[in-house]
């Protein structure tokens, strides 16, 4: 008799039955995950293993001359490499640059600013940065 159910053994299903419940219940109720070793090996098979170059798009860094050559001259031979500098210190810079300008244009620097930081692509942020200065 199994302890925890007090149901005699002759009275359960057989393993096919419980099975083939299962496998039901699985199909009909789990959101499909039969996929998941075959999704994982697709995954692994895309996955970088080494053996191609590494491709760079983008790098974070300063504005200063010694990094940007370090940062060319290591990624940079047949990379394409856009040097994105922290929008921390894109902000003080701004902020320390603006001191001299009336508060009403100072806000409408930073506004700007902040919402090119938020677009969605490089287009829309160059669409922005077009129309501000036009302004």
């Amino acid at each position: 008799m199994p302890r925890k159910f007090n149901v005699p053994i002759d009275d359960l299903p057989e393993l096919k039955v419980v099975q083939n419940f299962s496998n039901y219940f699985r199909k009909t109720k789990m959101m499909n995950n039969d996929f998941v070793d075959e999704l994982a090996k697709y995954i692994r098979g895309l996955e970088y293993n080494g053996n191609e170059a590494l491709k760079v798009h983008y790098m974070m860094g300063d504005a200063e001359e010694a990094q940007y050559n370090a940062i060319q001259s290591t990624l940079g031979s047949d990379n394409v490499l856009e040097i994105l500098i922290c929008y921390y210190h894109v902000v003080a810079n701004v902020m320390k640059r603006t001191k001299i300008m009336e508060p009403y244009f100072a806000n409408k620097v930073v506004s700007d600013i902040y919402d090119m930081h938020f677009s969605r692509s490089a287009h829309e942020c160059a669409t922005l940065a077009r129309a501000r200065v036009a302004e």
